[in-house]
This record gives structure tokens, sequence and C-alpha cells, in this order.
């Protein structure tokens, strides 16, 4: 698995997460499979997301790496 840590989460503002491997992508998805947001090459260890934009509610974080994908389920809280 890429992702060693993943918080806070319900979160306000951002996340933050470390990973062991590059990853090539990451896809936030709202409830109804909407991209919300999209973006490219995260390096190995501590990365941070600004999601303080994004309404309340459920999110779906798929991070993409080494042809694989790992989804990780986000709850924004206003």
């Amino acid at each position: 698995n890429t992702i060693i840590n993943f918080w806070p989460n319900p979160t306000y503002d951002y996340v933050y997460f470390n990973t062991i491997n590059e990853v090539s992508q990451i896809l936030i998805y709202n409830s109804l499979g909407i991209v919300v947001l999209k973006l490219n090459k995260f390096d190995v260890g501590l990365n941070r997301i600004d999601l303080s934009f994004l309404s309340n509610g459920i999110y779906y974080m798929n991070l993409l790496y080494n042809d694989k994908i790992v989804t990780e389920k986000i709850n924004v809280i206003r």
C-alpha cells in the first residue's frame, strides 16, 4: 500500500498524507462521481492537499502510482 498515514479525516481545509511511492496523479470525486480536483505528481514523503474550496460532504480520493490505484474516503466538514 502506498499510503502510510492519511489525516485529518474528517477535515475542514487540508488533508495530509505520507507515501512510500511517488504518486503520479490524484483525482478527487464528489459523491456523484464527478471529478472536483485533479492534481499531478506527488513525491515520496509528506504531502498536503488544499480542500478548503469543497462543500460539506463525502469525497473519494484516488491516488495513482505504478499503474495501481488506492482510494481514500474523505469527509469534509464546514
